[in-house]
């Protein structure tokens, strides 16, 4: 996650007199911890967070010969938060505890970064439905916000467009369910208040 964040700062800051290499030598970093990732299972939460980010903004992070595919590092983060939830529970509704609304924000980032890439890469979604369900389950959480229930309805939106594009219907037929379920999260348009949110 470290990296990721310096990644981020060269990439919008960069002061003058820096070393040319640092950019190369952080994305190698990178790389490789990516790799070593592969031994250590589940990951921590910092890694799910530096999967997010390395899946929504890899074209403009990938540099020379260090490419970051956003549909297999969407993939290899869910992975690695399904194993993990494995473990802790997180996600089942009977559990309660203080680290729940942050799973949940996690989980419905990948799945975002995860299904979009899997409309641009033409490839297959690696989540059952009963997980692509689970998004909507952080709207019951009392400390749910605006921001969350918008993440929600993106996540609605795309599969909508995800599942039109994998079984080929007739474009009518599509665009009237790209309506229907655009016209189910309307009301966030028109009577949420999203504060300092821009999105």
């Amino acid at each position: 996650l470290f990296c990721v964040l310096i990644l981020f700062g060269l990439r919008h800051q960069r002061p003058p007199n820096l070393d040319k290499n640092l950019e190369l030598d952080v994305l190698q970093s990178i790389h490789q911890l990516l790799s070593l990732s592969v031994y250590e299972v589940p990951q921590s939460k910092e890694f799910i967070q530096a999967s997010i980010l390395l899946a929504h903004f890899s074209p403009s992070l990938s540099y020379k010969h260090i490419y970051f595919d956003s549909w297999w590092v969407s993939s290899y983060g869910l992975i690695h938060f399904m194993t993990r939830e494995m473990n802790m529970n997180l996600l089942v509704k009977s559990v309660k505890s203080p680290e729940k609304i942050h799973q949940y924000r996690l989980w419905n980032h990948l799945t975002v970064a995860h299904l979009v890439n899997c409309i641009l890469s033409g490839r297959p979604c690696i989540i059952d439905e009963i997980r692509l369900d689970q998004c909507r389950d952080i709207l019951v959480l009392s400390e749910a916000n605006s921001f969350d229930a918008i993440v929600v309805a993106k996540i609605s939106m795309i599969l909508t467009l995800y599942n039109s594009l994998q079984f080929p219907e007739n474009v009518d037929v599509s665009l009237k369910e790209l309506e229907s379920t655009y016209s189910d999260w309307k009301y966030l348009t028109q009577t949420v208040s999203l504060g300092s949110v821009i999105t």
